[in-house]
């Protein structure tokens, strides 16, 4: 059953309408002209639309094209009601991405049916648009940690660092990995390894802005990308996400299981990388300078302008 918006300027066809509509044990909605039937289908969001093609203020056709129009994605039938030999009006009304018509006079019978059929497609194309989005989504977030994943973030990181370049502004890179993870995994089981994943993967979104980007990078390895942001600024956070990292408390069975992790910095300020991929490169390795002085620490990458 469905919510119907009929936008019917005779008012007895109108409550015979939406009297069979009630009838099949739909919910109607009646507007007398094409103004008020616009407002209606603002406010209410009808599941279809019953519209007459001669209506004062506004007619049913250019009521037909801002409905489709405003629908975007969403799929909203509309179903135009014509007087007899009007083909004119028909072929002009499909133009304007009417779904279906009907002549007047119209069986009310003949009506329901195809007003049940056309939210039978409704529901159909609902369906598709909801597994879409969820297809979208599940190609850009990692599944375990509910971060962006790794294409996700070389998409972003591509759009941010032409962005920053054209804008004159900065980008910070944060790469972080977690300390000896592989011996968190031997000894606590791969399943443990994973809630570990997740706690980390909290903490970066816990603590970052909402034009930031948190990323797992792969496996252990998570990606932070910071916007309009100095190295000062930068190394600020990371250290906040280290320190956090630290003092977290994640317990098996008892025992306090410590979880650290190392942080690399890179921006596009102190060495003027020539595209995104050397602006990773330098933060991996400042990670690799970080894991290589002992590991739970934060380095800044040493390159500098005019190096090789």
């Amino acid at each position: 059953m469905g919510k119907i918006l009929l936008v019917e300027d005779s008012a007895t066809q109108s409550m015979k309408v939406q009297f069979a509509l009630r009838g099949g044990g739909h919910t109607a909605l009646g507007a007398a002209d094409g103004e008020e039937g616009w407002q209606i289908f603002i406010s209410e969001k009808p599941d279809l639309v019953l519209l007459d093609i001669v209506l004062p203020k506004k007619d049913g056709l250019t009521l037909c094209r801002e409905i489709k129009q405003y629908s975007g994605t969403v799929f909203t039938p509309v179903i135009l009601l014509t007087n007899q030999g009007d083909t004119a009006s028909k072929i002009k009304g499909f133009e304007m991405g009417a779904d279906d018509y009907l002549t007047k006079p119209f069986d009310v019978h003949e009506l329901l049916a195809r007003v049940k059929s056309m939210l039978r497609i409704k529901e159909l194309q609902d369906q598709l648009h909801r597994l879409v989005n969820h297809l979208e989504l599940i190609s850009t977030i990692d599944e375990l940690t509910q971060l962006a994943n790794r294409r996700s973030f070389n998409e972003t990181m591509r759009i941010e660092f032409e962005r920053t370049h054209r804008y004159k502004q900065n980008l910070c890179l944060i790469m972080l990995d977690i300390d000896r993870f592989k011996r968190i995994n031997d000894t606590y089981g791969h399943p443990f390894g994973d809630y570990v994943l997740k706690e980390v993967a909290g903490i970066l979104k816990s603590n970052i802005r909402k034009v930031d980007l948190a990323a797992r990078y792969g496996g252990e390895e998570f990606v932070v990308l910071c916007p309009a942001t100095s190295m000062e600024s930068g190394a600020t956070l990371a250290e906040k996400l280290r320190k956090n990292c630290e003092i977290m408390r994640i317990e098996k069975e008892g025992t306090l299981v410590p979880v650290t992790i190392s942080i690399g910095i890179s921006d596009c300020f102190v060495a003027e990388p020539s595209d995104s991929d050397e602006l990773v490169r330098q933060a991996d390795d400042a990670l690799y300078e970080a894991k290589k002085s002992g590991r739970n620490q934060v380095c800044i990458s040493k390159v500098k302008k005019g190096d090789s």
